[in-house]
């Protein structure tokens, strides 16, 4: 999936460089979804449209192709070709008429209940038709369900639009033609409209269907790929401007007045849904085979964002698929998700699953994702929801292997965090994997059982994280840093965790005793602001910079620059940070808990135990290296040292794969007992309900924080009675209601008012006299006056 803040529009669903997984269907069934291809003369770009249909991991499809009379022989060859290899495909073949007939000619020999629009030369991302047909078939308001697109060739740019635009979209065309419909929808509608030869056909076919009360839903992922070709018709078309205006003259007067009556089917938030139930039916079936030697594990995370964690789920991911894993993610939690991309790297099945399900279907989604993989192994890595579901996938899945891998413990949080809700989770888990020794003693000493714990470090990849290749110079030059002044960075998430002012308020007193430093700040998060202001109330701008969150690459072109690493954080389990500064040979002065004492020792770095002398050990400790040059050199080189030898990369895959390996042993000898599925359901319902509690305590409070309380009561109103729902309708009526009363009841008053005063009543309309002030001839402002005056 493409990086919004670097963007590669090379790197392509079909390109070579994209991650593989095995999405051949076990069987092939009677076809779900029927792909729509208009074709003519389509160049050797058909291969990557093919690619791209064949990376898809819904399998259950089949491909109509309607070749509209090509003439050039090797077009021809490719659809003999391809129909050869690929007994999904069939090849329909017309007079040339255009797309229209194309399209209505492929829809009506379709066999699925869906129709997939994909121009020839167009492409999808492998999960895109998965997560629409979960959509159309858990969403009933929706007849089509498209998603955001990204343009590339001639011009490259992404395209953040699509069904949420609603009437919008009669004057302007805000939608591509690749979307999931619903067959019956496509005939509601009429189809396409044969007279449109190659204009917008697709923009009339969408105002037919709002035309007929039916409109659809945009997944909120760039999951559609379309190509703009350098003399395309279409590129033609919208340059002969006289020919556009009067297509678009032609639609309105086609669509007159739909604006007014268009329809709004809406994506209702799943905190509005009180006590939703948990669906028991999996709409369809999408069984993928599964080659003998792969290992199948489904990794629950809460988010895909910037993190120690999500960078070991990444390094975890990458080491494990070079040695025959593949791995499906999934995250339960809402987020901006803004390493999405940084997971589809390396795996293409990932699912975000507040883009495109409620939290009741959560359940039998996952349930879903065990049965179509063939999961060997469940993986479970800070998600609060999984834990919660735990008994749920037990009583489904009862030999399947479940082990969780837990980094810190956070007594100010429920009691432990997750190494509690790890211990909490009992039987039901056959392996706990911690990130250190002290985390293990931890969970031992709450009742786990010790044989079934096993301690991996996150370790890291020395190769990757060296600063062999890099020019300091040329990078503190980049950065307007002289070559002379120390560098002191902080990398992560800025949080409360991670305890920023503290930060702010160490470099204040060191900068007091030695100016000549500077602190870089990479990283962002909720306390990010904050800090920002509370450096420039020190007035430590020029000694306090933020560069904001960066991709990896450029971290380590940051540390490659810098000399200390200062992180001191309220908790750590053993900080992945910690093992990239010591590979990137820095010098580690950090907070003295968890597992860190298992990393750094004394020859490499300073341990401060957290205490109230704490800041003034943190600015003796900094001081001391900033005075001794040599010094930092050395344990600088001592801690470069300390991971390749110790604590490398391959030693933790070699780890992790050996837990898969006594987890799933561990479930194969399970006994095989079905658990109560009623019990099951109940407690997965309650699981749904307690986090769309969470999620609703969480945003009432922030709300709270950041508004006034009456626009605060206002967007909770907006919340629970959203626009276009009945609910808001009933209300709208009964505040209409209130109204009319409230005017009644000001003007019977105001009546009393007048006679009360022994004022006759004026024959003018208005229940008070005016007198009009002339400021000049052309401007009145008439002026209320009080009978009693």
């Amino acid at each position: 999936m493409i990086d919004l803040q670097n963007p590669d529009y090379a790197n392509t669903p079909a390109s070579d460089y994209r991650p593989a997984f095995h999405y051949e269907p076990c069987q092939y069934d009677t076809p779900l979804l029927s792909i729509m291809t208009p074709y003519y003369n389509t160049g050797t770009v058909f291969q990557e449209t093919v690619r791209s249909i064949q990376r898809m991991s819904f399998a259950h499809w089949e491909w109509i192709i309607v070749d509209d009379g090509s003439t050039t022989p090797e077009s021809v060859a490719q659809l003999e070709c391809l129909q050869a290899i690929e007994p999904r495909v069939r090849v329909l073949h017309q007079a040339n008429g255009g797309p229209a007939v194309a399209r209505n000619h492929a829809a009506r020999e379709a066999r699925g209940r869906y129709l997939m629009q994909l121009d020839s030369d167009d492409l999808i991302e492998p999960t895109f038709a998965e997560k629409a047909l979960w959509v159309l078939e858990t969403q009933p308001q929706f007849s089509a369900c498209g998603a955001y697109d990204v343009s590339f060739g001639a011009k490259n740019y992404t395209w953040a639009y699509g069904f949420q635009e609603y009437e919008k979209s009669v004057t302007e065309n805000m939608m591509t033609n690749h979307a999931v419909i619903q067959r019956d929808a496509f005939f509601a509608a009429g189809g396409y409209d044969e007279r449109i030869s190659y204009e917008h056909a697709d923009w009339d076919f969408w105002l037919n269907m709002a035309e007929v009360g039916l409109w659809g839903y945009t997944i909120p992922e760039y999951l559609v790929w379309y190509r703009i070709q350098e003399n395309s018709l279409l590129v033609e078309i919208e340059g002969n401007k006289r020919r556009a205006s009067a297509f678009r003259a032609w639609l309105q007067t086609k669509h007159q007045g739909l604006a007014e009556r268009f329809p709004r089917p809406l994506w209702i938030s799943s905190m509005d849904i009180p006590h939703a139930s948990v669906p028991e039916k999996i709409p369809f079936r999408n069984s993928l085979g599964k080659p003998a030697h792969i290992t199948r594990v489904l990794l629950l995370v809460p988010w895909l964002t910037i993190g120690g964690a999500d960078k070991f789920n990444l390094d975890l991911i990458r080491s494990l698929s070079k040695r025959g894993y593949e791995f499906t993610v999934a995250a339960t939690l809402r987020s901006t998700h803004p390493w999405l991309h940084e997971f589809t790297s390396i795996t293409p099945d990932v699912f975000c699953l507040h883009q495109f399900l409620h939290y009741a279907d959560y359940p039998r989604f996952l349930n879903y994702l065990i049965q179509s993989r063939q999961i060997d192994a469940l993986l479970i890595s800070n998600s609060e929801l999984a834990y919660s579901l735990m008994p749920f996938l037990r009583a489904q899945h009862p030999n399947l292997a479940m082990l969780d891998y837990t980094h810190l413990e956070e007594e100010q949080w429920k009691k432990g965090g997750y190494p509690r809700m790890s211990v909490q989770a009992g039987t039901q888990l056959d392996l706990h994997i911690t990130s250190t020794q002290y985390l293990k003693q931890w969970m031992v000493a709450r009742g786990a059982d010790p044989e079934r714990i096993q301690v991996c470090h996150t370790n890291i990849d020395a190769n990757e994280w060296s600063p062999q290749g890099y020019d300091s110079a040329t990078i503190r030059k980049q950065l307007s840093i002289p070559a002379e002044t120390p560098i002191i960075l902080f990398v992560g998430r800025v949080t409360d965790q991670k305890r920023p002012f503290v930060f702010v308020k160490i470099m204040q007193e060191l900068v007091a005793r030695n100016p000549h430093c500077i602190a870089l700040i990479v990283g962002n998060g909720e306390q990010f602001l904050a800090m920002k202001e509370c450096v420039k109330k020190n007035r430590l701008e020029e000694h306090i910079r933020f560069l904001g969150a960066l991709p990896n690459k450029h971290v380590r072109e940051v540390m490659a620059a810098s000399d200390i690493l200062l992180l001191p954080s309220a908790s750590e389990g053993l900080a992945l940070v910690l093992f990239e500064c010591m590979a990137m040979a820095m010098v580690p002065v950090a907070v003295d808990c968890g597992g860190h004492p298992e990393l750094v020792t004394p020859e490499c770095g300073f341990l401060i135990p957290q205490s109230d002398q704490e800041i003034a050990e943190y600015v003796r400790v900094l001081h001391q290296l900033l005075a001794n040059p040599q010094q930092r050199q050395e344990m600088a080189r001592n801690a470069r040292q300390r991971i390749s030898e110790h604590f490398d990369l391959q030693e933790m895959a070699a780890g992790m794969e050996e837990a898969f390996r006594q987890a799933c042993q561990h479930a194969r000898t399970r006994p095989s007992t079905t658990g109560d599925l009623a019990l099951a359901y109940q407690m997965a319902h309650i699981a749904v309900e307690y986090m769309r509690m969470t999620e609703l305590a969480e945003w009432l409070w922030s709300e709270r924080a950041t508004i006034p309380f009456w626009q605060a009561a206002r967007r909770i109103r907006e919340s629970l009675l959203p626009i276009g729902s009945q609910r808001y309708e009933g209300y709208k009526r009964f505040r209409q209601g209130l109204r009319s009363v409230g005017r009644l009841i000001r003007v019977v008053s105001r009546r009393l008012k007048v006679r009360s005063s022994g004022r006759p009543q004026q024959s003018t309309p208005g229940i008070t006299q005016q007198l009009e002030v002339s400021t000049n001839e052309d401007e009145h402002i008439p002026i209320p006056v009080s009978g009693a005056r």
